[in-house]
């Protein structure tokens, strides 16, 4: 529902107005500047700035922000039935590792979807990668180069059938479980069937809370221990 007018390179002067609303917006918003740890709280304390700019008088003008705004409302079009995806999307393709390559680093994806094409998702903060509508991986965007970003539950089922390679398992190495889980997987090594077992447990997080595995198996762990 716009327009597009552009000016020439490097002549602000060409769009005076826009560059006075963005001054305005510094000066407004942005001075002076906040301090803040996390993007989250960024945003928070900008909404608090914009509700609080709506009792503001508009230059040249008896109204408010906030009563300009009301009239506005008026003619504008209806809001979408759902928020717009403020992200990038990008096509790629899962390797047969089951791993995605984005920005020179590897986010893994569940084994089914291994050697498809998928579409990632690219927020300021996350990547969510999709197998046509149906999200498949979620992971905390990496920034620097050459990682690799397992989840290990998206290979559990593979390793079921072949639970011969979970000791050299990477996404098992590098999911920094708890020190029980280490403890029960060396009881299981012994024992026939055992590894399958340990796997069984890690599927349960996809069922409960990890906190509740985790407990249940630190109890079943000292009860085994009991004369």
């Amino acid at each position: 529902m716009f327009d597009s007018y552009f000016c020439e390179p490097a002549k602000g002067n060409q769009k005076g107005q826009v560059e006075n609303l963005v001054k305005m917006v510094k000066q407004q918003f942005f001075t002076p500047m906040p301090s803040v740890s996390s993007l989250d709280e960024l945003n928070q304390w900008i909404l608090e700035k914009c509700v609080a700019y709506e009792n503001a008088k508009v230059p040249r003008s008896t109204l408010t922000v906030g009563q300009a705004f009301m009239q506005d409302k008026e003619n504008m079009l209806p809001l979408p039935p759902r928020p717009l995806d403020c992200c990038r999307m990008v096509p790629v393709k899962s390797n047969s590792l089951s791993l995605v390559t984005f920005e020179q680093n590897a986010y893994s994806v569940p084994v089914a979807y291994a050697s498809k094409e998928l579409m990632c998702h690219v927020y300021a903060d996350d990547l969510a990668i999709y197998y046509n509508v149906e999200r498949i991986a979620t992971h905390k965007r990496c920034f620097e180069k050459g990682k690799e970003l397992f989840v290990y539950e998206h290979y559990l089922d593979l390793l079921l059938i072949r639970p011969g390679a979970v000791p050299y398992a990477r996404p098992l190495q590098k999911a920094n479980l708890p020190d029980v889980y280490h403890q029960f997987l060396d009881k299981c090594k012994h024992r026939p069937g055992g590894i399958k077992e340990f796997i069984r447990v890690l599927l349960l997080h996809r069922e409960f809370e990890s906190s509740l595995v985790k407990e249940t198996l630190r109890e079943s762990s000292y009860s085994s221990t009991m004369p």
